[in-house]
């Protein structure tokens, strides 16, 4: 499967979750979500700064930083279900649950909500039970948590997909029948 193919078969599939996905729209989808988002957590800050025409230092760094969290929680936020359909359609292909897909929702749920808390604390709401629990310690240990179970999904999504049919379908890299009917 080429790098288009991926892309649109993920976008075309956003809300299936039957089937199988192979390795390789796995990967593409993955390499075109980091492109996406190195370009927007660093052409839509950019862009704020040019508006913003400061000259203060202080102001045009929050305005940067301003500007690529917005990018990344909107774009988290457009491809929360794609990437987690694809997900649970890539362990299908290795014939596990798409239950083991919560290694990689989780921690993106938690940076929606880190977003949020973030947000919300610029704008001036109060959110005190929320703020109460998220001590540093607490935050660094949960971030320890989100990135070890990143690499935990990201090893599962490297096996090989089952070879023949499984309970979730049909191997998505089988050749088709190429039997020689011709006599």
């Amino acid at each position: 499967m080429t790098f288009s193919e991926a892309v649109k078969t993920v976008i075309r599939k956003t809300f299936v979750i039957q089937g199988r996905a192979s390795r390789s729209e796995y990967w593409w989808w993955l390499l075109f979500i980091l492109i996406i988002y190195i370009a927007m957590a660093y052409i839509i800050p950019t862009m704020v700064l040019r508006a913003a025409h400061t000259t203060n230092q202080f102001i045009g760094l929050f305005a940067w930083f301003f500007g690529s969290a917005i990018a990344g929680f909107t774009f988290n936020l457009i491809t929360i279900i794609p990437t987690t359909s694809v997900g649970i359609r890539r362990m299908h292909d290795i014939g596990k649950s798409g239950w083991w897909c919560l290694f990689d929702f989780i921690p993106r749920a938690f940076a929606l909500l880190s977003g949020l808390i973030f947000f919300s604390i610029i704008m001036g709401i109060k959110i005190d039970g929320i703020l109460n629990i998220m001590s540093p310690k607490t935050i660094i240990n949960s971030t320890y948590l989100m990135y070890a179970s990143h690499v935990v999904f990201w090893i599962l999504c490297l096996f090989e997909s089952q070879p023949n049919e499984n309970q979730y379908g049909e191997n998505p890299n089988a050749l088709p029948n190429t039997e020689n009917t011709s006599e």
